[in-house]
């Protein structure tokens, strides 16, 4: 499929700055106009979140049925430990019709080297004690256009200010390792994650 990175890409960064610090766009989620650019909003197609434990890292990966300018994970086990992560895209439909976000984040033992968009305080043993919700947004990074939630603890993110609300439970299953070429070692601790759908803008 022939590929690239969408305009929107240059209009993301300056927004991520308010992401990180409000944690939101302008306006909720709602069924939208279609975008100019394709038919319709970024609607998660599907969504894969896995940790390896030997090499220490959280790879995320949210596919989209269109463009997206942006996306945030927020996640946490108590609400004195909420993280958020902002993600762009790695890979975009050169038509619109579809789009990769990702995330990596490395494992960090100490909480104070923990940086925002590379970095977690939360270790693979700790998949299922956690609470998160992932959001995209339109091209512009102005709209959340759809979320997924899941976690035993909503009011864990709930209590941080500025959060917007996601309705849309991630519908879970164990979700199969990234296919990063290597060949698998055997005797290593295996992945662990979570998803839902078809990576399919993410191949």
């Amino acid at each position: 499929m022939n590929r690239r990175r969408s305009p929107a890409r240059r209009a993301a960064p300056a927004l991520l700055v308010g992401l990180a610090l409000a944690c939101r766009p302008t306006a909720p989620i709602t069924d939208r106009d279609p975008s100019p650019l394709h038919e319709g909003p970024a609607e998660i197609s599907g969504l894969s979140l896995v940790c390896y434990p030997d090499g220490g890292r959280w790879s995320l990966q949210v596919a989209t049925s269109a463009w997206s300018g942006a996306g945030l994970l927020l996640w946490g086990d108590r609400d004195d430990r909420v993280e958020a992560h902002n993600f762009l895209s790695s890979d975009a439909s050169a038509d619109g019709s579809g789009d990769c976000l990702s995330l990596s984040l490395s494992i960090r033992a100490d909480p104070s080297e923990v940086s925002p968009g590379s970095s977690t305080r939360f270790g693979c043993e700790q998949l299922g004690a956690l609470t998160a919700r992932v959001f995209v947004a339109d091209t512009q990074a102005e709209r959340w256009t759809d979320c997924r939630a899941w976690g035993d603890q909503p009011e864990v993110i709930d209590a941080r200010e500025g959060v917007p609300l996601c309705e849309r439970p991630l519908a879970a299953q164990p979700a199969a390792p990234i296919d990063t070429g290597a060949p698998l070692d055997t005797g290593a601790a295996q992945p662990v994650g979570i998803g839902e759908g078809t990576l399919g803008a993410c191949g």
